[in-house]
């Protein structure tokens, strides 16, 4: 399979796709990586999971962040994913890494920081992320990156347009899922496999 993220292709993998809408089936997954309520990285295992039993000529997985408002970081964080990809390194692995650094960055953490001191940090998570190892000066430009800031942009206005509020939200060719956060790898074969069928 192959993993990609914005059109940037990252890994191959044996079986499933994830591209930026890619048929006969596809499943977007607007994600933020930032969330004090719900952890959208409890999900992301059980969708590894179900993205190693498919061909890539069966089915694709599309993700998109959504960064809610609410979240301060959360759209800068959104944009480190962004200028991961550009760089061709594993957004992945960086999204892996912001998940597990989520409380360092969450709006409690960041109260009594700047900006500047909270790219500072994403920049340093960047530069110590395997498979991503962006120096931070580089990461921390790519934040101030008009183009990126407009990929970001695109990304969550495509999510708005598909009447998205909150994370995750799943869609199956265009149409959204009662799918949710609970939902285990046999319940995503059973309707990725109803929807090939």
């Amino acid at each position: 399979m192959t993993l990609s993220f914005g059109g940037h292709v990252i890994r191959k993998y044996s079986r499933l796709t994830i591209v930026i809408p890619h048929p006969p089936a596809s499943l977007p997954a607007p994600r933020r990586p930032i969330s004090p309520r719900f952890s959208p990285q409890a999900t992301w295992p059980v969708i590894q999971a179900v993205l190693q039993r498919y061909d890539s000529s069966q089915v694709a997985f599309t993700l998109h962040l959504f960064p809610l408002p609410y979240h301060v970081y959360g759209f800068i964080a959104s944009q480190s994913m962004h200028a991961v990809a550009a760089a061709g390194k594993d957004p992945f692995a960086w999204l892996e890494a912001v998940f597990a650094a989520q409380e360092q960055f969450g709006n409690d953490a960041t109260a009594n920081m700047t900006a500047v001191q909270v790219e500072d940090a994403m920049g340093k998570l960047a530069e110590q992320t395997p498979g991503v190892n962006i120096p931070r000066a580089a990461m921390v430009a790519d934040l101030h990156s008009s183009a990126l800031d407009q990929a970001t942009r695109i990304s969550w206005k495509l999510s708005c347009s598909r009447g998205v509020s909150g994370t995750p939200t799943f869609f199956a060719n265009g149409a959204r899922l009662a799918a949710g956060p609970s939902w285990t790898v046999r319940q995503w074969m059973a309707l990725i496999d109803q929807v090939l069928a």
